[in-house]
């Protein structure tokens, strides 16, 4: 029966949806059938919005911008696909959603692998990895941070790695008040409303001086946020150490994994924040007096999605087969959130943020049993002739027996027409 709700839900999806005017654009690195572009740039600036943009495995040495446009950009199956360069999302209006999913993004020297900046609407990345840039030896010279989010309302990132840029070797100097590079912090959060599942998020290390009277770089923060709102479940924070040196300041400073100010507030789900190699008065989580820090010591809600195309995330395919996986904590009923688009929505009495618009399907799927999960085949249904891609948003939530509800992993399915 729950295999049956849910397989009437995405047929409604893909009959009622109204972006199946959609086009999928095809991007590869090297021309050939079917392949309507070799930069990721070059499709970005052909889409319009609703568009998706379907990305071959291959490296693109590009910096990819995205000025205001409601588009989707998915790697495809058949191995990794890297950006050697930079991703930036700017601009989106509130009206507007962007997400990417399964892309390797690695800054230039110095550089943030991926910006966010001023995007009112809805920015959501899957399965992506996103290193910051390596620095150059210096004190002067740091290294990129993984990800920049500024004043941004709406931002998710679900099974991502942010990694820090390390910080660069400085060698053969006379001056003992130089140092090496300081490395790059994870996510640099300013103005911004933020929400993070099941990922890894590190600072960069500081970068060593050797040989010469000189000190090690500083090690960089996992995640700072300032004047922002955080919510975190099922993910790992880590600060990093300072770079080796012999100078008057010796080995660079170490940081923390978890910075926070500026009236800041952080939520933590399940979450672990670890610098092993500080010392023992130091905090694992600074914070100053105008920020709140919350943790809960309680299971996430976790949503997995198993098909023979899911190494990593990837777009499905008409007639593949898979199963979708809840797991909760034991005893609370579990829900299946389903919906054609992707809204950010917060309220003081959920434990984490309703990441699906409207129209809005809630399918209850029973009370967990001791195994804490679910299971649900399910087949992709014909999307029908003329129709490419349907987006399908998922998330799972669960209701305790005290009537809370706990929102937990979010998942966008992107449908394809069997003939990708």
């Amino acid at each position: 029966m729950r295999a049956l709700a849910i397989a009437a839900i995405v047929a409604a999806l893909v009959l009622d949806t109204p972006a199946l005017a959609s086009q999928v654009h095809v991007v590869a690195t090297q021309p050939g059938p079917g392949v309507d572009f070799k930069s990721i740039s070059a499709a970005v600036a052909a889409a319009a919005d609703g568009d998706v943009l379907l990305v071959k495995p291959g490296t693109y040495a590009e910096h990819v911008a995205v000025h205001g446009k409601s588009i989707a950009i998915a790697s495809d199956s058949g191995g990794p696909v890297l950006i050697t360069g930079s991703v930036k999302i700017e601009a989106l209006p509130a009206s507007a959603s962007f997400s990417m999913q399964g892309m390797h993004v690695i800054g230039s020297a110095g550089k943030a692998a991926l910006r966010i900046t001023d995007c009112a609407g809805s920015v959501l990345l899957e399965g992506c990895k996103v290193d910051g840039g390596f620095g150059g030896g210096g004190w002067d010279a740091p290294a990129g941070a993984a990800a920049v989010i500024t004043r941004s309302d709406a931002v998710t990132l679900v099974g991502c790695e942010a990694r820090g840029g390390h910080g660069g070797h400085l060698s053969h100097t006379s001056d003992p008040f130089d140092s090496g590079g300081a490395g790059g912090a994870g996510l640099s959060i300013g103005e911004s409303k933020v929400t993070l599942h099941a990922c890894v998020v590190l600072g960069g290390p500081g970068g060593g001086c050797d040989p010469g009277p000189c000190s090690g770089g500083s090690g960089a923060v996992g995640c700072y946020s300032s004047a922002s709102t955080v919510h975190a479940s099922a993910s790992r924070f880590f600060g990093s150490p300072g770079g080796s040196g012999s100078g008057p300041f010796g080995i660079g400073s170490p940081a923390v994994p978890l910075s926070v100010h500026a009236a800041s507030t952080l939520e933590l789900v399940a979450c672990l924040a670890s610098s092993d190699y500080l010392p023992d008065t130091w905090s694992s989580i600074k914070s100053d007096a105008s920020s709140s820090v919350s943790q809960f010591a309680i299971a996430p809600v976790e949503l997995a999605v198993s098909a023979p195309s899911q190494v990593g995330v990837k777009p499905l395919r008409e007639g593949e087969a898979g199963t979708l996986e809840i797991s909760g904590a034991t005893g609370a009923l579990a829900l299946l959130l389903v919906a054609p688009s992707f809204a950010y929505t917060s309220n003081p009495s959920w434990l984490g943020t309703a990441l699906i618009g409207a129209p809005l399907t809630v399918l209850p799927l029973g009370v967990l049993g001791a195994s804490a999960s679910v299971s649900i085949p399910f087949t992709v249904p014909d999307q029908g002739a003329g129709i490419e891609v349907t987006l399908v948003h998922l998330q799972a939530a669960t209701i305790d027996a005290q009537g809370a509800l706990q929102l937990g992993a979010h998942r966008l399915a992107a449908l394809l027409d069997a003939s990708f």
